[in-house]
């Protein structure tokens, strides 16, 4: 059976990776990951600005998340999590805040392992949990005797207690410290202690991301060393750790008054209390429960970091299913260990952001006192956005053709002579036919703007440079959501292929026009327009640029993509900018800085692409990239 699982794995790193995944789903099954929450839930209120008019989506993790956000008075919180385990935990949670004072709340924290056998007890009898719940507390009530370390981060939490104090042995005399300089004076004398106890920690990386819950790929998508001891430094010289509500309770093993979360605090506790009946806990996926709610409009949503589990596709699935079950105002944050999540995933870039920032880095945030995290968004969705994901695309074309083509691309270059609609013509009239077949195997940045290119309803959209009209191929089913499409060329051979594009699909909101854009007057703004392939084209390419941002109202969004070449590389753009030369096209590795002077840059991406009929080690260089005017 492992060996059936583990066929596909090419490498070590790929076998830890994969074992590691299925040792985090057989701890799911079998116990809770977090006993407490891993996220800083004050971070969350202020981003979030929760009130009492708000109904609320949440992920249960620990549970004290979600206990804390009824410090804000919210009407409803449905809180979901795919560990039952989890649920259970917070339903135990919520019946022993009913049933104790908050001391009595605190000494069980602590493992008064009597004191939690006498509220059990009465807590069955008064039925305050479900039969799911009552079962697995029956048979598992003995976590209760350490509660701080139980569960698979309490255990994490339990061995990196032991083991700091190894290489940092005066660890403890933190919890005494009054003042943050007497703290930052302590990190900086023991410095390089916690530096040799991180580089230890990094040896066992995959196995903490067990205990951490975090799927084995993730720690590979950043420099765990690095990012561990930025996490200790700012954790260290930000805040005193022995009022942080979450690592002086694992370093420490005791929570009080000073350390607790805020739920737990003598003057929030009564006030918690009165509203734990707000809490709705459901045990799911997310995408499940949004498929079948009908009963609420959320306002405010916190997905905490559930999106570094997901692939791309599922994230879109997810936004399209929220989009339909959120309120017209509304807010949705969520965390992720990656530096701009919020960019790698393309249709994200169009949401209505009211926050993105990495945390703790000139950040406009609460010091988050868990910094588990690289960055923070809270955004809303746009009502008129579409969340798909765009296929590829091939076309069927022959040797034949293909060479027609090449014949036609270098052995009949450009007139120069004549004005640039007549050299274009005469270049592509005899190209035009085969022209999308063949130049989609090295023109690789159209596909992948395309990918990315919003799709949001009763947009303007301008198509610079657009030939034939097939970057719309890749859309072709959503084409008719804007409120117009426009393909503007030079060159007539190329547009009446265009003509005959938009004839076949039926698209009766795109059309073509023959013009030069720098001779092109419109008294409309484009919300959105694109120009592939064509800036390089242009000696004068500051003014298509200067033109573009005379085009777009702000906001609006410019899409380009190109060939480029490497400054720092000479052989590459001497070799390239001879290359194509020859066809009037020219290499400018200038274009980025100028476009990044006059936009705001939303995503930028480089790579390299073949040519048709050459080997697979020549390729250019070439990018893609989203702007937004400002």
């Amino acid at each position: 059976m492992l060996e059936t699982q583990l066929s596909d794995c090419k490498t070590v790193d790929d076998v830890i990776g994969k074992v590691t995944n299925m040792a985090i789903t057989q701890l799911i099954q079998s116990t809770y990951l977090y006993n407490f929450s891993w996220e800083d839930s004050d971070v969350d209120r202020v981003v979030l600005n929760i009130n009492q008019n708000d109904t609320m989506l949440c992920i249960t993790t620990g549970g004290d998340n979600v206990i804390n956000y009824l410090l804000d008075n919210p009407q409803q919180i449905v809180t979901i999590d795919l560990n039952h385990n989890q649920n259970n935990l917070l339903k135990l949670k919520i019946a022993l805040i009913k049933v104790c004072t908050q001391k009595e709340y605190l000494d069980i924290i602590n493992g008064n392992y009597l004191l939690f056998c006498d509220k059990f007890t009465f807590i069955k009898n008064k039925q305050l949990l479900d039969i799911d719940s009552k079962r697995y507390w029956d048979t598992n009530k003995e976590k209760m005797k350490s509660f701080i370390y139980s569960g698979a981060s309490g255990l994490l939490g339990r061995i990196l207690n032991i083991t700091i104090q190894v290489f940092v042995p005066n660890i403890n005399d933190l919890q005494h410290m009054k003042t943050l300089q007497e703290q930052i004076t302590f990190y900086r004398l023991n410095k390089d202690n916690f530096i040799k106890f991180i580089q230890t920690l990094s040896i066992f990386k995959h196995q903490i991301s067990v205990l951490q819950g975090v799927p084995a790929e993730q720690h590979e998508k950043y420099d765990f060393e690095k990012y561990t001891m930025k996490h200790f430094e700012i954790c260290l010289t930000k805040q005193l750790i022995n009022k942080n509500p979450f690592y002086s309770i694992y370093l420490f093993g005791k929570v009080n008054n000073s350390n607790c979360f805020p739920y737990m605090k003598p003057e929030n506790y009564n006030f918690v209390k009165e509203r734990l009946d707000r809490i709705e806990i459901h045990t799911c996926l997310l995408n499940d429960f949004l498929k079948q709610n009908t009963k609420y409009k959320f306002t405010k949503s916190s997905l905490l970091d559930h999106m570094d589990w997901l692939n791309d596709s599922q994230i879109i699935e997810e936004f399209k299913l929220l989009q339909k079950n959120m309120d017209i105002e509304h807010k949705i944050m969520w965390r992720s260990a990656q530096e701009e999540f919020g960019r790698r995933i393309k249709p994200l870039l169009y949401l209505d952001y009211h926050f993105e920032e990495e945390i703790n880095v000139n950040c406009k945030l609460p010091i988050d006192k868990v910094f588990m995290y690289n960055s923070v968004y809270c955004a809303s969705i746009p009502r008129n956005m579409i969340f798909a994901t765009i296929p590829n695309i091939q076309l069927q074309t022959s040797l034949t053709k293909d060479l027609q083509t090449i014949q036609y691309m270098f052995f009949t270059p450009i007139h120069t002579g004549k004005s640039q609609e007549d050299a274009l013509e005469s270049f592509y009239k005899n190209q035009a036919q085969n022209y999308d077949a063949y130049r989609m195997r090295f023109l690789h940045g159209k596909q992948e703007l395309m990918k990315i290119f919003p799709l949001i309803k009763n947009k303007t959209v301008l198509d610079i440079g657009g030939a034939t009209g097939f970057n719309f191929e890749y859309i072709k089913k959503y084409v008719d959501i804007y409120k117009n499409v426009t393909v503007l060329d030079l060159c007539s051979s190329l547009l009446n292929e265009a003509d005959k594009r938009i004839k076949q699909n039926k698209w009766k909101k795109c059309k073509t026009m023959h013009q030069d854009v720098m001779t092109f007057n419109s008294s409309v703004k484009y919300d959105i327009i694109m120009i592939s392939y064509t800036l390089t084209m242009v000696p004068d390419w500051k003014l298509i640029v200067d033109k573009i941002y005379s085009l777009l109202p702000k906001n609006g969004y410019l899409m380009i993509t190109d060939f480029t070449v490497n400054e720092n590389n000479s052989s590459e753009g001497l070799l390239w900018r001879n290359i194509f030369n020859n066809d009037k096209v020219y290499l400018n590795s200038e274009h980025v800085p100028y476009i990044r002077k006059q936009f705001k840059e939303l995503f930028y991406k480089e790579d390299f692409g073949g040519f048709p009929y050459f080997p697979d080690f020549v390729k250019c260089r070439y990018y893609y990239g989203v702007y937004i005017k400002k």
